[in-house]
């Protein structure tokens, strides 16, 4: 099976203030095997390092992608504007929150 036969997989997490984290859950979607993957991060006007720590990571791995805010909006409102930035492309969604990390590889 070729690469270009797997469905894109996004996965989107919304983040504020997720500096502690945040290096975690992009480290553990960046390690699975599954070939076609994206990873969102949506900042939520984030005060802490949060930005610094997800750019460093996109600058190194193309699959990765910041979407910065300056405005902070409530959490379920984050997580819903969260989902429009996910590629059209994509077949599947998974919502990992910034203090949550995938186990393993796909």
């Amino acid at each position: 099976m070729e690469v270009t036969e797997f469905p894109l997989i996004s996965v989107v997490t919304p983040v504020y203030n997720g500096a502690k984290y945040i290096a975690e859950c992009i480290e553990s979607v960046a390690k699975q095997s599954y070939p076609t993957i994206e990873h969102v991060i949506v900042d939520n006007a984030s005060t802490d390092a949060t930005r610094d720590i997800v750019t460093r990571y996109a600058t190194d791995d193309p699959r990765i992608r910041l979407v910065e805010f300056s405005d902070n909006v409530p959490v379920i409102e984050n997580w819903n504007r969260s989902i429009g930035f996910i590629d059209d492309a994509a077949r599947f969604v998974w919502v990992l929150p910034a203090d949550d990390a995938l186990v393993g590889e796909s």
